[in-house]
This record gives C-alpha cells, structure tokens and sequence, in this order.
C-alpha cells in the first residue's frame, strides 16, 4: 500500500512500465476532465480507468476485498471516504478469486489501518493489500466520485 497526494506519485515511477504509464495519466490531469461513470482505456486491459459514483457504507456492511490481475490506484475526485486496508495474509476468504476478485472477511481484532480519502489523496493497493473501500465518514451516507486505475500486474 502507498498512500500519497497525487504530486507525490511521482515518486513510484520505475516501479513497473505499466504503472509508470498510470501515474504519468494521473499527472497529465486528463482525469479531471470526466463527470460521468464510465471506463476508459489508457492502454487496453493493461492499464484503464473506471469512474464511479456510489452513496458511502456503514463500517459494518462490506467485506474485505484483493485483487490477483490488477494493482489499483484510488483517488477521490468528489466527496470523501475511509477505506480500511490490511495484508490479505490471516483473513478467512468469504469468497474465492473469481478472476481478478476475492473476498474476505472482516477480522475481530480491527488489524487494520483507516485512510481518509479526499480529494487529491491517491491510494496504490498491491495484490497482497485487501481493503475496504466506501466506508463513511460520518453517520450518514454521503455521494462520491471515485476514480480507480486499473494496472495489471
């Protein structure tokens, strides 16, 4: 897991070309220009964007989630959330990889860290990294948009 502003991203360039390639479109700021849900493709199924709007969750409603195929980068472009990130390593799976996606269940010892994410807060989450996404900052529901990187591994 790397948590940073997105100025900061820039660091991590070398870590992978695909991911290089990610962050370099983040910089460019060619997302700021999207307002709608939707995907887009950076370079195919290699490296793409997805855009999203959702209503915050209770902290006792979703699972844990990992993902095998792709490193995510998150960022919040409207609104803000808590995702709750940990190693996968010690979770009991709720459900198997289907593809690229497995999840598991929330540990009773509350093993994990707790990002706010707002905007200009970017979130790189590795295969190993499971996380929470969407939690709610406040008692009530509250409307994101979200934008989420895709790099495959």
């Amino acid at each position: 897991m790397i948590v940073c502003s997105v100025a900061q991203l820039e660091r991590y360039v070398g870590l992978s070309p695909r991911l290089d390639m990610a962050i370099t479109w983040l910089r460019s700021a060619s997302h700021l220009q999207y307002t709608q849900d939707g995907t887009i493709a950076i370079d195919g199924k290699e490296v793409f964007a997805t855009f999203s709007t959702y209503e915050t969750k209770a902290h006792d409603e979703p699972l844990f989630e990992t993902h095998n195929e792709y490193i995510d980068i998150q960022l919040v472009l409207k609104g803000e959330e808590i995702i709750q990130v940990r190693s996968k390593e010690g979770l009991s799976v709720a459900t198997e990889y289907d593809y690229d996606i497995a999840f598991w269940q929330v540990p009773s010892d509350k093993s994990y860290h707790n990002i706010l994410m707002q905007k200009d807060t970017a979130l790189i989450l590795f295969p190993e990294d499971a996380h929470r996404p969407c939690l709610s900052t406040t008692q009530s529901p509250q409307t994101c948009f979200k934008l989420v990187v895709k790099v495959r591994v």
